[in-house]
């Protein structure tokens, strides 16, 4: 984990844009199944601008997905988030 590899002297690993990506892509699957759709995505918003933060060139990630209503939107924004 990364508060391991920092307490150990270590530079801790971060996560690709892949791995981010199927991080979003979980959390809204499992808040969908509890909240439908509509609401899932709404709510998604404040959860994906924060696994989206600190990743270079992601402001038109973010617009997009603030913008969606719907899983598939969602899936179409992210397709701009690839590894470098």
């Amino acid at each position: 984990s990364q508060a391991k590899a920092i307490l150990a002297g270590n530079e801790p690993i971060y996560p690709t844009r892949s791995e981010i990506r199927e991080a979003i892509v979980t959390h809204l699957d499992l808040m969908i199944e509890y909240f439908g759709e509509e609401a899932a995505c709404k709510a998604m918003r404040k959860h994906a601008a924060a696994y989206l933060r600190g990743i270079s060139k992601s402001s038109a990630i973010k617009q997009a997905l603030v913008q969606a209503t719907r899983r598939d939107q969602y899936l179409e924004a992210l397709r701009g988030l690839v590894d470098l």
